[in-house]
Parts: structure tokens; sequence; C-alpha cells
């Protein structure tokens, strides 16, 4: 049993979970209170609430969480010899869970998640939004199977599948009905009269700009952790970007796009200055900022596969503060 949660990663599942939650009730979530206390008095066609039900968004986190324990076991399929070498011990496939099982369970996870797709697809009367389930499915697969031995294209991959989760949540919402909520209250009043955080337009342009700094800080870690994997990689031959590139090479680009990272931070955080969101700001310098700084010095330093561990960890705890601000940034809105 130990074995199977191993190789399906459970504290990473509870992430993403965690992290889609945290986008509907207090990304979206924020918004519907902002507007509910604004247009309060208004009679709509539709509810100034979520559109799509609490039981529907269960089960589309469901079927996110089944596809990313499917790509997890496909992952460790395919790296046993780099994990070898890498980890040793810790891939447990043919250890405690045969490679036959292992790609059975691969097999039903992803076929229950498509079909939890399916019925949300046909209970929204959108099929396209199935696509999100075909292509992280087929996506993972390639790269678990090939795209990781194509120099960049593996981590780009990953950190785009990673930047897909705040953008799957805002679209299965507007396509539940949020849509036609925003078309009428549009016509219903100007919402540039109003506070910046309730206007009609700043709720998209908040889950892309989560998006985007998820996408750059996870490739950040792809980049880190390559560097740490590097003498697996070379055995198998992944041409992954710190083998094709080199040490130093990687480490750079790392450095330059945590500095980017940071750059796009302080200027949100102008912006949060600019709203009035003191506790949001605070939290980014402290819990964001901070550990960014600490990276790109570490960088600065980093030779040995033990620091490239520790950056990768730190990136990690990054991202999970990223996802924290968010109900952050509800309540303070909210007080």
């Amino acid at each position: 049993m130990l074995s199977y949660i191993k190789i399906l990663r459970l504290p990473n599942l509870l992430l993403l979970a965690l992290a889609m939650y945290c986008v509907r009730f207090f990304l979206i979530g924020t918004w519907i209170h902002q507007a509910d206390l604004y247009f309060k008095t208004i009679n709509t066609a539709r509810p100034i609430a979520f559109a799509m039900s609490n039981q529907l968004f269960a089960l589309l986190v469901t079927s996110s969480v089944l596809i990313a324990a499917a790509g997890y076991i496909i992952n460790d399929y395919f790296d046993l010899k780099s994990d070898h070498v890498n980890r040793p011990g810790s891939n447990k496939i043919g250890k405690g869970v045969t490679r036959r099982m292992a790609m059975l369970l691969h097999i039903v996870l992803n076929v229950a998640a498509l079909a939890i797709g399916l019925y949300l697809a046909y209970k929204c009367r959108t099929w396209r939004l199935i696509g999100i389930q075909l292509f992280t499915i087929t996506a993972l697969w390639f790269y678990s199977s090939y795209l990781k031995k194509s120099t960049g294209f593996g981590e780009l991959v990953l950190s785009f599948i990673m930047a897909l989760i705040p953008v799957s949540v805002f679209l299965y919402e507007y396509y539940f009905g949020f849509a036609e909520l925003a078309k009428e209250l549009n016509t219903i009043l100007d919402s540039s009269i109003l506070p910046p955080t309730a206007r009609l337009g700043i709720l998209p342009m908040v889950v892309l700009g989560y998006s985007f700094l998820a996408f750059l800080t996870d490739f950040i870690r792809q980049n880190f952790k390559d560097l740490e994997n590097m003498e697996g990689d070379r055995l198998i031959k992944n041409h992954t970007l710190a083998v094709t590139w080199g040490t130093t090479n990687t480490r750079y680009l790392a450095l330059t796009l945590c500095i980017i990272v940071f750059s796009i931070i302080a200027l949100f955080e102008y912006v949060m200055w600019n709203w009035g969101l003191n506790y949001t700001l605070w939290y980014a310098m402290v819990f964001v900022q901070l550990p960014l700084m600490a990276a790109i010095v570490i960088t600065l330093r980093a030779r040995e596969k033990k620091q490239y561990i520790i950056l990768s960890r730190l990136l990690y705890s990054i991202m999970i503060a990223g996802v924290l601000s968010m109900p952050v940034l509800y309540f303070d809105i909210k007080l």
C-alpha cells in the first residue's frame, strides 16, 4: 500500500486540489463577493453566485487529480533507469508495484478522468471543454515517453500544464454561466465607475497573471531539477536543458528567470499598494519575494547537487506561497 501511495505523489495531488479550490473560492469568489456587494440591488436573470455547483466542481477537481496521478505513474514507469542513479530506492515500480499493474493503473485513472470530463462537458453543453483533459493526458504521456528527451520541450510542457490549472477552473466557471452573468452586468452598469477589484474585466486578468507566474516559477524549478538529475539523465540520454546547454548556461537561465519573476511581482505589488491591498502586499513581500531573493543568491553560488536540491525545494515552497496568497487576497478585499 505504501508503494502505491509513493508513486501517486499524494502531497502533490493535495496541492493540486488546494490550488483549484483556491482559484474557485478566493479568486473567482473574490469577484463574486464584490459583484454581489455592488449589484445586490439589481435584479439579474442569473444569480450573482458561482455558476458551477460545488458538486460539479468537486468532480472537476477529481478528474484533474486522477490525470495528475496517472501522469506521475507513467513518469516513474519511464524513469526507472534514471531514478536508479538520481534517487536510488525512490521509484517503487518493480519494487512493490509491478510494471504491468502500474500501466493498468495509469489507464484506469485516465479513463475515469475522461469519463468525468465528458459528464461535465455534457452538463454545461460545451463539448470543447473535454479538450482540457485530452490535452493534459496526451501531453503527460508524450512528456514521459519522448519530450523529456528533447531539449527544453519537456520542461515547457510541464510548466504549461501547471499554468493551465487556474485557467481551466475559470473556463469551466465561464462556460457554466459566468459569461452570461458578466454580459448582463456589463449592460446594466459601466464597470469603470466601480473600484478596480470589482470591475468586470479584472477577474480574467488576475487569473492569467497567476497562470503566467505559475508557468515561469515551475519552469525555473524544472531547470533546477534538471541540474540536480544530470547524472541520471545523461545515462538514459535525456536531452534536458542542463544536459544540452551545460550547468553554467542552465544556471544563468534560471537566474535570469528568477529576476524576471521578482520584477513582475514587484510590479504587482505596486498595483496592490495603489489599490490598498496592504495585507496581500506584505504577504507577497515576505513569503514570495524574500524566498525569491534567497533563490537568486543561492543560484549565484550554486555548484553542487545538494544546492540544486535546495533550490528546487525553495521554488516549490514559493509556488505553495503563491497558492496561499489567494485567500489572503480574498480576505484583504472582503475586510
